[in-house]
């Protein structure tokens, strides 16, 4: 279900802002004293028509003062995602089982070095009160020139469909969708860099809004200390 006017699957995208609002300030704690963002521009969400996804926002994140990544608010209704076609024509994947829409083709995370899922809230449609960090998004890789599901981002569908039935919340799982395990083998040019290319897409049936954080291609002392700050997230 697209947008319309203010809403993603009859739901106020207010009401998705709200959640954001709520939730972000949460996870910058866990990033650790330090880090900071403009809330206001994090959450003030605005409909995305030419994008494969309903609403988006975005706002820097500094450490101490100094720019060090970046955060993207994205809203998906059901069956949207982030794939595009500027990496790859669909004729040039082997799609497979997959739907052959646009969403599902990976796109190049070269300019990023890492990048971080956090589920922010999801809601069934026309919900005014969303399930906070709940979240459930399938990551799409490519292996040998095929679409893969890599895993899930945030709750897996079964526990997350149950949170939404519920009406309580997720348990607030940071994933790194792209990086670097081995930052010594990035210094000597011979890490893999993981999750490059990928889309994701909302495979349930339920709307949600999730942020990313990245940190691009040449981080500063910054970006690496968003980098660890991450890692130690995800791999708690």
């Amino acid at each position: 279900m697209p947008v319309i006017h203010d809403s993603v699957s009859d739901i106020k995208l207010a009401t998705f802002a709200e959640t954001a609002q709520a939730t972000v300030p949460h996870y910058m704690g866990l990033l650790g004293r330090g880090f900071s963002i403009d809330l206001s521009a994090a959450v003030d969400l605005a409909p995305t028509p030419n994008k494969p996804n309903s609403a988006r926002a975005s706002s820097e994140i500094r450490y101490l003062g100094r720019a060090a990544g970046t955060a993207t608010v994205i809203v998906f209704d059901v069956t949207e995602g982030s794939g595009d076609l500027n990496t790859f024509l669909m004729d040039q994947v082997d799609m497979g089982d997959f739907p052959h829409r646009t969403q599902y083709v990976p796109r190049s995370k070269a300019a990023v070095h890492t990048e971080a899922h956090f589920p922010l809230g999801a809601g069934r449609p026309g919900a005014s009160n969303l399930s906070k960090y709940a979240g459930c998004l399938t990551l799409i890789e490519l292996e040998a020139g095929k679409l893969v599901r890599g895993g899930y981002l945030g709750d897996n569908p079964e526990d997350f469909e149950r949170l939404v039935d519920r009406g309580v919340g997720g348990y607030a799982g940071v994933t790194l969708t792209t990086g670097f395990s081995d930052r010594a083998a990035v210094d000597d040019g011979l890490a893999v860099h993981f999750g490059d290319p990928h889309a994701v897409v909302n495979e349930t049936q339920t709307a949600q809004a999730c942020m990313f954080v990245s940190v691009p291609s040449n981080p500063g002392s910054d970006g690496h200390f968003l980098i660890d700050a991450m890692q130690r997230l995800a791999f708690a």
